[in-house]
């Protein structure tokens, strides 16, 4: 469209272009531009406006369009307010209609009131042909349309005498007669006067005519119409009939007009007004009520003088729904005002006034059925004679959808004595393949799954529900978060897991122990998935809050209104591309496909089943492709079960599967052989004589093997640093041999060896501290109530420090390739995740803590803690030298006692040592809580100078 645009505003241009080009090969050259720009303005003006209407093409008005045109004299507005108002009356039940209402307990609408919408638009204009039966009058225009050796159109009207002037033809008379009649006289005289000219006779405007509507209507008054007019628009110009008028007695001049047969298209009756006419519209006369299974619930009115049966006033409501099995039930007002309510045997007889016929089925049932739903390609009914049996149904499977869940299917039936609802399994696999059959009910209904209503009991919402016995609808489930920004339309609620857990909580019995045992023993994980999505729902709740105006304080900002461009511009069009319908469509699918796998459909469809299927699950945990449970009936193979969980991974071993509750003996039948736990060898037991039931585990363990799984990473001297994966039972000596020994630059003294497993260990150290300090400060508080403000705010920030301080994982050891040798008891495991790094040698001695002047000091060989003190300065006054320690390179933390006369321990100082002064905290906080905890100070301490050997 762009690209046309852009066409249409070049093309005057070229125009010009063409015109100058065809000027110079005329000999007509320009002199200058300003004699190029003298051409006609108007000749210009009409090239764009043909140009704007589509290029070459042209439109040529008719004669007729064009005096048509001219002479549509009345207009009427759509939406005028007086419209508006009386479509409001119309829509506003009446007195009859509420009266019905309150005796049916149905709202009924007055039949035929809304056929009067708005007035019509243009209502003079005269469109289509003119019927040869329309009566000519004076101030009719004719347009007569000559085609021969002199083509020309002549548009006259028939003037007061009632004659029509035509040039080139004598005077004729046309008022008062057919238009069929007019037609053929001009064509004979044109024949006969015009040798070799034909001529096309058409009404170019109809006459104005005037029109008095009264009565029941909502604004009676003249109205001006033409002669092509009906009573319709007359009426619709007039806001239409009221409620309280009658639609079957209209009085037109001296006919009468049933509107129910316009209606119905069976009115005989001319419906054109004529000039002067009076429209009179009467009261509203008896009327009928029908209610129930019809096709339109109404209030019929009854005509007038006749009498009209039951039967036909049926038929005006279109008749029944279906065509047969209803009752009749007629409520008729008696003469002292009682209803009598009685059922009918034929509608046959006489409508009375106030009469209400209420069409009710006798038996809304259905038998000789059975029907499938859940994963089938064609849901529905079945007829049982067709499909007596279960076999039957299933045929060989081919109904069923891709990916289907063979091992277990539910029939839906009812009890014959008590009609309670039943539910009973059965195995799709078994059926297929001949192995089972039973008959089927009338009304049985057969539910079969798929792999995705089978995953769904394994979900995260599923298995909280199991485990908690609570369903939290605002919890955020298993899914994986949506990638684009706009927010997913998960549902609100999920009915059968409200169901699953008001059971889990109210029975609190063994009925879903297989589950828990299964992957939901799995508490830990479960657990941290669950704190996971309480983390991203909290984070949902803060940009939703954002969104709501409500900051973090908990106050609330008032969003300022949009305005109406701004309202404009976010409202969707009226119109929309078939790129933004797909992609509606497409949003709309994926909506669905998120919604199914939150909360599958055939869960809520059929109420219970979610609680009866997980009844049935067995266990397949450990070296299979999709561990998890899988419903299924007394008598499955193992190898079906094997086959539905993904199959075994690379590595799992066949020679050692544990079975619980399982049968060996094929010929007894599920649970009547060999229970409780046994191992099974794959690789020469036929897996399919070996029957599971419900309840039922199978562990896949897996080969063993020496490899771990994991990696040691390390770096800095060695020879050959990197990643390297290790076996079971590696050594810290066999990896640096593996690696090629250390460089000559090594300093094993200093290596930092840094293991996950203590690292979380520190980390929940460090936690349950931060927590004792908490409950510290809350007794403190309640004991000395003179304590100030500041010193819980300091406490309350230094657990929160210690609560979110990083920590290394550091473990002191042996590195040294000669000492290992020698000592192999100090030989280190190693373990996945470790990580050794191997410095240089250091030449400085790290100075740390409440110190005049910290630092880094050169290392000289001999030189004592005192030395490397006195030249950072010396301790501060606020410094508690009496604490003080040095951290070795291999984090070893030793302490060291300074005094006045230069006396201390007997402390080596290796090079990379790092001497920490701490700051006296008895002056700062007299509490004695804060300095309980100096040894975690020191702790903190022992961390910084390790970072900062393995930084340097």
């Amino acid at each position: 469209m762009m690209g046309t645009d852009r066409g249409r505003k070049k093309a005057p241009r070229l125009f010009l272009t063409c015109l100058s080009a065809l000027t110079v090969i005329t000999g007509f050259a320009f002199s200058d531009v300003t004699q190029a720009q003298g051409i006609d303005s108007s000749i210009i003006k009409k090239f764009e406006q043909q140009m704007q209407r589509g290029g070459n093409r042209s439109t040529q008005t008719s004669p007729v369009d064009q005096s048509r045109n001219q002479s549509d004299t009345v207009e009427n507005d759509l939406g005028r307010p007086q419209d508006i108002e009386a479509l409001r009356r119309q829509a506003k039940p009446s007195a009859i209609e509420l009266d019905y209402e309150s005796r049916t307990n149905e709202k009924l609408k007055q039949f035929g009131y809304d056929m009067f919408g708005r007035s019509i638009a243009g209502g003079g204009q005269v469109t289509g042909r003119i019927p040869d039966h329309y009566v000519v009058g004076i101030g009719d225009e004719v347009v007569v349309t000559f085609n021969g050796p002199e083509p020309r159109s002549i548009s006259t009207q028939v003037d007061s005498e009632g004659r029509l002037v035509v040039e080139g033809l004598p005077p004729i008379a046309a008022a008062g007669r057919r238009f069929g009649d007019l037609e053929a006289e001009i064509k004979a005289r044109t024949h006969s006067s015009l040798i070799g000219t034909e001529a096309f006779v058409s009404i170019g405007g109809a006459r104005a005519v005037s029109v008095y509507v009264v009565g029941e209507v909502d604004r009676p008054g003249l109205y001006r119409l033409t002669s092509m007019s009906s009573v319709l628009e007359a009426l619709t110009l007039a806001g239409g009939v009221k409620k309280t008028g009658s639609l079957r007695a209209i009085k037109v001049g001296g006919r009468t007009v049933d509107l129910y047969h316009v209606f119905g298209g069976t009115s005989t009756v001319d419906l054109h007004v004529t000039d002067g006419a009076r429209i009179v519209v009467p009261p509203l006369g008896p009327t009928v009520a029908i209610a129930g299974g019809v096709v339109r619930p109404g209030i019929y009115e009854l005509p007038k003088g006749s009498s009209q049966s039951l039967s036909s006033i049926l038929g005006m409501a279109g008749g029944s729904l279906r065509p047969r099995g209803y009752s009749y039930v007629l409520n008729r007002i008696e003469a002292d005002g009682r209803q009598n309510i009685a059922t009918i045997a034929s509608v046959d007889q006489a409508a009375h006034d106030g009469d209400i016929l209420t069409v009710g089925l006798r038996r809304d049932v259905q038998v000789g059925g059975v029907s499938m739903v859940g994963h089938v390609r064609t849901p529905g009914l079945r007829s049982i004679r067709e499909v007596p049996t279960i076999k039957d149904l299933l045929g060989d499977g081919m109904m069923m959808k891709d990916q289907p869940y063979m091992l277990f299917g539910v029939v839906e039936s009812s009890d014959p004595t008590t009609q309670a609802r039943l539910l009973r399994p059965f195995s799709p696999e078994q059926v297929i393949y001949g192995k089972e059959n039973f008959p089927l009910r009338d009304k049985d209904r057969v539910i079969l799954f798929g792999q995705a209503q089978v995953d769904f009991l394994t979900a995260l919402e599923t298995r909280r529900v199991v485990l908690t016995g609570v369903y939290d609808p605002k919890a955020i489930a298993r899914d994986e978060p949506r990638q684009d920004s706009k927010p997913s339309k998960r549902p609100e609620r999920c009915e059968p897991l409200e169901d699953l857990a008001r059971i889990v909580s109210d029975t609190k019995s063994d009925r879903y122990v297989t589950a828990i045992r299964a992957v939901f023993v799995q508490l830990d994980v479960t657990n941290e998935e669950i704190g996971k999505s309480e983390t991203s729902l909290a984070e949902r709740k803060s940009v939703g809050a954002a969104k709501l105006g409500i900051s973090s304080d908990g106050s609330t900002q008032i969003e300022q209104p949009a305005t109406p461009q701004q309202v404009m511009q976010q409202q969707p069009l009226p119109y929309q591309t078939l790129e933004q319908l797909e992609e509606e469509a497409a949003e709309k699918k994926q909506e669905e496909e998120r919604r199914e796998v939150a909360c599958p459909q055939i869960y809520r469809e059929v109420r219970g089943l979610l609680p009866f299927v997980l009844e049935y699950v067995a266990s397949a945990d450990g070296a299979v492709r999709r561990p998890g449970v899988y419903p299924l009936v007394d008598g499955t193979p193992l190898s079906s079960l094997i086959a539905v969980a993904g199959g075994t991974v690379f590595n799992a071993d066949l020679t050692n599967l544990e079975l619980i509750g399982s049968d060996l003996n094929p010929e007894t039948g599920a649970n009547g052989g060999v229970t409780g736990q046994l191992v099974v060898d794959a690789t020469t037991t036929d897996l399919t004589r070996i029957t599971l039931s419900p309840a039922s585990g199978v562990r896949f363990n897996s080969k063993t093997t020496n490899q771990e799984a994991g990696a040691v990473l390390l770096s800095g001297e060695f020879k050959r640093p990197g990643v390297y994966p290790i076996q079971r039972g590696e050594k810290l000596s066999d990896i640096i041999a593996r690696a090629g020994g250390l460089s000559e630059h090594a300093y094993p003294y200093g290596a930092v060896f840094t293991r996950t497993r203590v690292k979380e260990e520190q980390k929940r150290g460090f936690e349950r501290t931060a927590r004792e300090l908490n409950l510290g400060l809350a007794t403190a508080a309640l004991k000395q109530r003179d304590l100030k403000p500041e010193t819980l705010m300091a406490g309350q920030q230094l657990a929160d420090k210690l609560a979110t301080a990083d920590v290394l994982g550091r473990v002191v050891i042996e590195a040294d390739p000669r000492v290992l040798v020698e000592r192999p008891e100090l030989d280190t495991v190693l373990e996945p995740g470790d990580r050794i790094v191997m410095p240089k040698r250091p030449n400085y001695v790290l100075m740390i803590g409440d110190l005049l002047n910290p630092g880094a000091l050169q290392f000289i060989k001999g030189k004592r803690v005192q030395d490397y003190v006195h030249e950072s300065g010396g301790p501060l006054r606020t410094a508690d030298d009496g604490r003080t320690f040095v951290v070795y390179p291999n984090g070893v933390a030793r302490p060291v006692k300074l005094s006045s006369w230069g006396f201390s321990t007997n402390v080596t100082v290796p090079p990379g040592t790092a001497i920490v002064v701490p700051k006296d905290v008895e002056p700062i906080d007299t509490m004695q809580l804060v300095r309980d905890i100096s040894a975690i100070f020191s702790q903190l301490a022992v961390s910084a100078a390790s970072i900062a050997v393995i930084s340097r």
